[in-house]
């Protein structure tokens, strides 16, 4: 099964919705602009859009790492790529049922805090970028289905580091878009945010289930696998 480009942007975008996110976006946007959002709606909506669009910047490049990462971990291990992908769909699956609520992982319920506090300047557009790079970082955990999926595929699909990066900066790019369009509307978007918060749970079990499918894909490709590997053996000899 192979996983498109528009699935894993529509990764990115999934991970905004989730509830250990959504609900503190107006925080961090609020903590952008440096005061209430009302002030956006007077005439700092340029400015609080920039510094969403650089605290994005912040946050891919730690996802674009993490993918480096994990096509790096996928080209060490090539030989063993139906193992590999094994693995990724078991993750996946796990990931999935959490999602759906079937089994509780207390790790990926937690979130990692980092005080970014003591590297906060006296310019606002680097605080931005500094407070991406942390969100990234200590969000990981709590973000974890859907990330952790992500990177799943990326190492079971590629050993080229350039295009495990490419995947990781496309969900970053997806998660970053939402952002950037309640930054956009300010106050109002928040407001919507907060119509979309009564069906998170409805959303997380969505996700789930999408999560469910993509390993059953997996799966079917290792078994495809294993079939041809059964075929050629014999012949090889």
């Amino acid at each position: 099964m192979d996983l498109s480009l528009l699935g894993i942007f529509g990764a990115g975008v999934a991970t905004f919705v989730t509830p250990c996110v959504l609900p503190l976006v107006p925080i961090y946007l609020s903590a952008l602009v440096g005061g209430d959002l009302k002030d956006a709606n007077r005439g700092g909506r340029g400015t609080l859009l920039t510094r969403a669009l650089i605290f994005s910047v912040g946050f891919i490049s730690v996802f674009t790492l993490l993918g480096l990462g994990a096509s790096t971990l996928g080209a060490a291990l090539a030989k063993y790529k139906i193992l590999l992908q094994g693995l990724g769909a078991l993750l996946i699956l796990v990931f999935g049922l959490k999602f759906l609520g079937l089994i509780r992982i207390p790790y990926l319920d937690r979130v990692v805090k980092a005080d970014d506090t003591k590297m906060q300047t006296r310019f606002g557009a680097l605080n931005a970028l500094i407070m991406g790079v942390v969100f990234a970082a200590g969000w990981t955990p709590c973000v974890g289905p859907v990330l952790g999926s992500v990177l799943s595929y990326t190492a079971s699909a590629t050993s080229d580091a350039w295009t495990g990066a490419g995947y990781l900066a496309l969900y970053g790019a997806g998660f970053a878009l939402p952002l950037l369009i309640t930054a956009v509307f300010a106050e109002a978007g928040t407001r919507l945010l907060d119509r979309i918060k009564p069906h998170l749970p409805r959303i997380e079990r969505v996700i789930g289930a999408l999560l469910v499918v993509v390993a059953i894909g997996m799966v079917w490709d290792v078994a495809q696998g294993f079939s041809a590997d059964a075929k050629t053996g014999p012949t090889a000899k």
